[in-house]
């Protein structure tokens, strides 16, 4: 009876010492704390600031933006030393999903990823103050482009983009200081036109 007793003990402490080695197994004490958000997100306009503690051992922080909460569509990457970061203008109305981790010397430690989400506030109303283009206004080699002067919403600067959305590169420049002023501007381009199947760009020549 006893000697099946002891058997008995020695068999749950081999289960024990067995069970202990399979959880080290899968913990590994070297790797860093994840860093715990302060708080939610802070959101201004089109912008988000997030605040963490600072975690001991860290060397930095590795902060991802994806569009996506699988996290497969990447946005941005931020690498920072600081146990915070602030992303300034990104797209308006916009929800990103946030993850932050710790990183150790040896990237094998580095902590598990901490998650959060913000949305950014919707595009703010603003006044028109270019015409639509005509196609009496484009030529072979230029473009008349009109706008007002709005002492409430100035102007200064002027792009031409692609209609593909960035198919080709688009042209820009800073308005003088008498087109900034003048009542209503008609503003000749001095550009090359260019048609594709699929986009339409002014090239500047001079």
């Amino acid at each position: 009876m006893i000697k099946s007793k002891i058997l008995a003990l020695s068999v749950l402490i081999l289960s024990l010492l067995f069970a202990a080695c399979q959880d080290d197994k899968y913990t590994k004490i070297d790797d860093l704390f994840q860093p715990r958000v302060l708080d939610e997100p802070e959101v201004k306009s089109n912008s988000i600031a997030m605040v963490w503690y600072e975690v001991n051992d860290a060397v930095s922080y590795t902060v991802e933006l994806h569009l996506d909460n699988y996290y497969k569509s990447l946005f941005a990457t931020i690498e920072t030393t600081d146990p915070y970061v602030f992303v300034d203008d990104i797209p308006y109305g916009t929800t990103f999903y946030i993850r932050v981790r710790s990183n150790a010397v040896q990237s094998i430690h580095n902590s598990q990823w901490t998650y959060k989400n913000a949305t950014t506030e919707p595009r703010p109303t603003y006044a028109k103050i270019v015409e639509d283009v005509s196609k009496a206004d484009i030529t072979e080699n230029s473009a008349t482009i009109r706008w007002e002067v709005d002492p409430g919403n100035p102007a200064d600067s002027i792009s031409v983009m692609t209609s593909a959305g960035g198919v080709l590169e688009g042209v820009a420049r800073y308005l003088t200081q008498e087109e900034r002023t003048v009542a209503m501007r008609d503003r000749r381009v001095n550009e090359k036109y260019i048609v594709c199947s699929q986009c339409v760009r002014y090239e500047q020549t001079s």
